[in-house]
């Protein structure tokens, strides 16, 4: 497998990350939305779904579209601050009753920072080597 190839896949691999979790609290009515309305709304969670299809449409074109990856890697960056926001707001006695109650919440709640880090992190590479490279053929 060659090196656009496997990017290509890691954007698929982005895209699966939102579908599965706004998925699945969409259609478990999953805790989380009434845990952290502000951004796993009805209204939110369709907008992860939007942008994991996002992720997917350009899985095989990402070279091409450098300045939309970084808006890629920003909007991760909101979404990782968010999930900072959140946990330093929430760590104790609300995040015990969580995973007390509700598992797979918490476990949502704990993953999703770091999978956007993660991914976050991915489309800035991409947008900094797509970048350079279209910079130096020219």
């Amino acid at each position: 497998m060659n090196r656009k190839e496997l990017v290509s896949r890691i954007f698929v691999a982005a895209g699966i990350f939102n579908f599965v979790g706004a998925g699945l609290a969409l259609l478990t009515q999953n805790p989380v939305m009434e845990i952290y309305p502000e951004v796993f709304s009805g209204f939110g969670l369709l907008a992860i779904l939007l942008w994991g299809w996002a992720y997917v449409a350009v899985s095989k074109s990402f070279a091409q579209v450098s300045p939309l990856i970084f808006v890629f890697f920003v909007e991760k960056l909101v979404y990782v601050g968010s999930w900072i926001y959140w946990w330093t707001h929430n760590w104790g006695e609300t995040s015990q009753k969580i995973y007390d109650e509700q598992f797979m919440a918490w476990f949502f709640l704990v993953g999703y920072g770091p999978g956007d880090a993660a991914f976050g992190a991915f489309f800035l590479w991409v947008f900094w080597t797509t970048k350079s490279n279209i910079e130096n053929s020219n």
